[in-house]
């Protein structure tokens, strides 16, 4: 079985990850071969991965591509490979604990053509983080109509490996896109486990930048979305403007500028709305009339070697 993971200068964590994960392939009984995505870290490796029995496989990246487009990188690089094995993603940091591969493996034999994900049942994030999640989730649910309440930790039958590969839209979320994809994915809960050594690098903006991401994936759905909550407003607006006017003129029932303050106001919102909509319908039309970039026809440029220990 193949472990996937991306490291940007966190070497400390990625020794411990290994060396974890010869304990679980002992009591699984199962060979790994792990393949760390080095998203073109600055400092060097600060161990010898040649000193575990696991094979270790670096793979380099000639400049840092960000953590969700190096996934879509080893994904496409695995699914070139003529072992037909099934790929795990996770982090390298500890947060995806290896012991919890057990409960994938397992899970997967019962769905086999299946993507599996570790969702999380309990978080070990600050109360803000966990906070910001929540309503992350909530408006990648209101905006896109689909639940998504995982990470990359995850199990891909390497039947799977080719059709995720041809995504387009992992390039930027690899879990958004399996949910946008017709690709069938399953979820199985686990804890969070604690970061081997220092400090998460992901700062609030990198997290409001990963939300958009995955957002991103599913536009179509979005726009269709926000343009039937534009129609419904502007529908509110004219029925607010046309009780304005009945009251004023009717039955002289409001302040003076009170009605004018609220047909100005109406007709400015109204204004906003159907200019925002068209531009964001000229905008994904833009978008949609443009080639998308294949994964799988461009993924080799971005390597610049791959060592293999």
């Amino acid at each position: 079985m193949n472990i996937l993971t991306p490291c940007f200068n966190d070497w400390q964590s990625l020794e411990y990850l290994i060396a974890d994960f010869e304990k679980v392939s002992k009591k699984l009984n199962i060979p790994f071969s792990i393949y760390v995505v080095n998203d073109g870290s600055t400092i060097p490796m600060e161990f010898d991965p040649a000193k575990f029995e696991t094979q270790v496989n670096i793979i380099h990246l000639n400049l840092n591509v960000g953590h969700q487009k190096a996934i879509s990188i080893g994904i496409c690089y695995l699914s070139q490979q003529e072992e037909k094995l099934d790929t795990i993603i996770m982090d390298s940091d500890g947060e995806d604990k290896p012991e919890d591969v057990e409960y994938l493996i397992e899970y997967a034999k019962q769905q086999p053509e299946t993507v599996i994900f570790a969702q999380r049942k309990k978080r070990s994030e600050g109360i803000i983080f966990r906070t910001f999640y929540i309503v992350y989730k909530q408006i990648f649910k209101v905006l896109t109509g689909k639940h998504i309440g995982f990470g990359n930790f995850s199990l891909i039958p390497f039947s799977k490996l080719n059709n995720l590969a041809n995504l387009s839209e992992i390039w930027n979320h690899y879990s958004g896109a399996v949910v946008k994809s017709r690709v069938q994915y399953d979820y199985v809960s686990v804890d969070r486990g604690k970061r081997y050594k220092g400090e998460s690098k992901m700062n609030f903006i990198s997290l409001v930048l990963h939300g958009i991401s995955a957002i991103s994936v599913h536009v179509e759905s979005v726009l269709v979305r926000l343009v039937v909550f534009s129609t419904f407003l502007f529908f509110a607006l004219l029925v607010l403007v046309f009780v304005s006017l009945i009251m004023k003129f009717i039955f002289h029932l409001t302040s003076p500028g009170w009605t004018t303050t609220i047909i100005f106001g109406s007709l400015s919102l109204i204004f906003q709305l159907v200019f925002t909509s068209l531009l964001l319908c000229f905008q994904v039309l833009t978008i949609k009339n443009q080639p998308a970039a294949n994964p799988l026809e461009n993924f080799k440029r971005y390597i610049k070697t791959v060592d293999k220990f």
